[in-house]
């Protein structure tokens, strides 16, 4: 038996909207929990469920209760270990945004300011300003690290670190480099932070990786 011509209309209309929506790759994603998307964090076979978990994890607001807050911090910073430097990236950006420098920090960052992508090496010169306090107690612990990074031969990474050293350290050195820096004006400017390194490392040298130390 056909049906009545206003049903016809409405089941037509309600295909014609269905078939607008946009497609969804998981259906189930609105309804995640936050165990969920801690282990798609951990999931090394889905490089596209990482990213996604990464991007969740690290816009959770700050005013979360203690416990999720402890959970969210300690999966991604064992993400930095991930292959993909996405991942690893946004990583950095969140422990420079929201965690606090202590001795397991200070190691982590000693990975990050030599990380195998330049992307990421660069986002670690540029977080570890933040990451340091405020009140200067911890600033002089970001600078063996930042210094590892005048001696990256990429530019960019090069002149962030140099930008970042001036922040933590008001050594005032060359202070505006043009934004594409040549190898004679960076082997110039490294040469200054070198020496001014030298000339002040007995203020630095506690907080220097242990390889260093013995040098």
């Amino acid at each position: 038996k056909d049906l009545p011509t206003e049903e016809q209309q409405r089941l037509r209309g309600e295909v014609t909207r269905l078939r607008a929506l946009k497609p969804v790759d998981d259906p189930r994603k609105a309804r995640l929990g936050l165990v969920d998307w801690i282990q798609r964090l951990s999931n090394m076979g889905d490089e596209k469920r990482r990213r996604e978990a990464v991007l969740f994890l690290t816009k959770f607001p700050r005013d979360i209760n203690r416990e999720a807050e402890v959970r969210i911090n300690e999966a991604l910073v064992r993400a930095y270990l991930d292959k993909d430097g996405f991942v690893r990236g946004k990583v950095v950006q969140h422990i420079g945004d929201r965690l606090y420098w202590n001795q397991e920090m200070q190691k982590i960052w000693g990975f990050m300011v030599k990380d195998p992508d330049p992307r990421v090496r660069l986002l670690a010169h540029e977080a570890l300003p933040k990451f340091v306090d405020e009140n200067d107690r911890t600033r002089p612990a970001a600078v063996p690290y930042l210094m590892q990074g005048i001696d990256d031969q990429d530019p960019e990474v090069f002149v962030q670190a140099h930008e970042s050293l001036n922040k933590v350290t008001l050594a005032f050195i060359d202070r505006i480099l043009p934004a594409k820096v040549t190898p004679a004006q960076m082997a110039s400017t490294r040469q200054k932070w070198k020496a001014w390194y030298a000339k002040n490392r007995d203020v630095y040298k506690k907080y220097e990786p242990e390889a260093e130390k013995k040098s």
